[in-house]
């Protein structure tokens, strides 16, 4: 009778225990699923709180079904070794941390170590490129990065997360390679007036500085986003753009760009609304150095000239004036001319006509595409170009306030002409300046799309259209139907001044002058289909960490009632 009572008691023991142990391993895998959920979603749920919630209530309730075996376990002399081994595994999996933490902050400071990149793309590795223009830097650049805090987990801080982190860490590198590299992340949100000192309104943006000399770097030049519709991944282009801003800013000299006059063009100097001391500014602060040229006086134009810019003439172009200025263009000279319905179009006329385009009075109408009702003020379509791409790119378009159109009457065939911006199809070329009341004219009016803009280059291919780089003999030329819409008065209107400024950097050849491979930011795809990405997340997430701990507890109950 004593043997069969003994054995109930131990039976009832075991069964007692159990119910612990499965309520414990009940609470880890509800702990588990609480977190993977949360994990996957990227945000707390309902399922993943509940979980939580469920896992911890049922951990201390098998705590306080099991307390006497706790309290045994905890006394018993086999517990201090397992304390000690905990203790172990614990020291060694924070040396572990530490390292990495120290790896990760400090590892461009330690050369001695050796560095892995094995990453698909090269992420963490700098080009030649980029190592030999620090490697060269005689004084101290310092960069000013201006980025926001990400806020949430939702999509969208994920991805300003992500930028933030790959823009931090090319900065790394560069500061791992020169001494003479520092930088410093400012959220323009929280230091408003440090945004506002360096002029910047568009998170993303890079200021380098090197003693006064002060560069920007657009946000579009750093992250180009993906476009689903011409399968293109979205690529971080940090590190050209960085670099050759460096290679900018370090040189002695800064591309010369005269601004014509004497024939009552817009003001360089004049800060009126008429004015362009305001564009004048941005292109300073863009690393140019600015001169007006009367080439009357001058007798030429010259040869230190990286480009001309002749922004709204009121008066002709003397015969003298358009052969010198013919002259330059021949031999390689870049040029900008900005045109308006004052412009006298015969002397102007004659320096497009050679390369297939003209113009004549007119000013554009365009009801469809207008700027607050006004419909000669249009905006226009962008057409694909290396001016253009960055602006299409963000959805940034400028506005041509009474602009004229150009025309396009044949090919050449040593030139490539291509339209940059042009007005839509119910727009028209009004030739009755004096007309207030806007009506298409059949056989007296052009219809629609016109050429309100366009780009020109001495070589046909890709050269002339895809290229920022150029060679030293290659003409290139910008000519727009407005010289409005870089005035005092609308300069900050829409992508204004980043359009002219885009003409400035491609014809002068100075935005682009070293090509490094872009990094692509998202991996490879496999399309799954809804039913099979359920299939793989339970199968491996869930059903298998269950298995291992369902049969990790079942062992570990046989054994101890064996």
């Amino acid at each position: 009778m004593k043997g069969v009572l003994v054995k109930d008691k131990r039976t009832e023991s075991a069964r007692t225990s159990a119910v612990p142990l499965f309520l414990a391993a009940a609470a880890i895998l509800l702990l588990l699923v609480g977190a993977l959920d949360a994990s996957f979603r990227g945000e707390r749920s309902v399922i993943a709180s509940s979980c939580v919630i469920v896992g911890l209530s049922l951990g201390l309730v098998a705590t306080y079904l099991a307390r006497q075996q706790v309290k045994q376990f905890l006394f018993h002399r086999a517990a201090l070794y397992d304390v000690n081994n905990i203790l172990f595994v614990g020291v060694v999996f924070a040396i572990l941390v530490f390292i990495n933490l120290f790896a990760h902050r400090y590892s461009e400071q330690v050369f001695f170590l050796p560095k892995y990149d094995l990453t698909r793309n090269q992420f963490y590795t700098l080009s030649p490129q980029s190592t030999e223009v620090l490697g060269q830097l005689k004084e101290d650049v310092k960069a000013t990065v201006f980025f926001i805090t990400p806020r949430g987990a939702g999509a969208a801080g994920k991805i300003i997360q992500r930028e933030r982190a790959q823009l931090e860490n090319l900065l790394k590198l560069y500061r791992g390679v020169s001494s003479r590299f520092t930088y410093r992340m400012v959220d323009p949100e929280k230091e408003p007036s440090t945004a506002e000192k360096y002029g910047v309104n568009l998170p993303g943006t890079v200021v380098l500085e090197r003693g006064e000399k002060k560069l920007v770097v657009k946000r579009w030049s750093i992250f180009r986003p993906g476009d689903p519709v011409r399968n293109k991944k979205a690529a971080f282009t940090g590190e050209q753009a960085l670099t050759n801003a460096l290679m900018r800013i370090c040189e002695a000299t800064q591309p010369l760009v005269y601004f014509v006059i004497g024939h009552r063009e817009r003001n360089l100097n004049s800060s009126k609304p008429e004015g362009l001391s305001e564009l004048a500014a941005r292109l300073r602060r863009d690393h140019y150095r600015l001169m007006n040229l009367n080439i009357l006086q001058a007798k030429c134009i010259p040869t230190d000239a990286a480009c001309i810019i002749i922004a709204g003439p009121a008066q002709a172009l003397s015969e003298p004036e358009e052969k010198i200025i013919a002259d330059y263009l021949a031999r390689g000279g870049n040029a900008i001319l900005l045109l308006d319905t004052m412009t006298p179009v015969a002397s102007i006329s004659r320096l497009l006509e050679p390369y297939g385009v003209r113009v004549f009075k007119n000013f554009i109408v365009d009801p469809l595409n207008a700027y607050f009702n006004r419909p000669t003020w249009p905006i226009p379509d962008l057409n694909q170009h290396i001016i253009t791409d960055d602006l299409i790119r963000y959805g940034r378009i400028p506005t041509f306030p009474n602009a004229m159109a150009l025309e396009k009457f044949y090919d050449k065939p040593k030139f490539y002409v291509r339209t940059i911006a042009q007005t839509s199809r119910q727009s028209w070329a009004e030739t009755n300046l004096a007309s207030r009341r806007f009506k298409f004219n059949e056989g007296e009016d052009t219809k629609g799309p016109l050429m309100a803009a366009f780009a020109v280059a001495s070589e046909l291919g890709d050269r002339g259209d895809s290229s920022n780089y150029r060679k030293q003999t290659e003409f290139r030329m910008v000519t727009i139907g407005d010289s409005d819409f870089v005035t005092n008065r609308v300069i900050d209107m829409q992508a204004n001044s980043d359009f002219f400024l885009n003409c400035v950097a491609w014809v002068t050849g100075m935005a682009d002058r070293i090509t490094i491979r872009k990094k692509e930011v998202e991996g490879e795809k496999i399309p799954l289909s809804e039913r099979k990405g359920e299939a793989i997340f339970y199968s491996c997430s869930l059903a298998l960490p269950f298995t291992f701990l369902l049969t990790g507890c079942l062992i570990f109950w046989r054994r101890r009632n064996r």
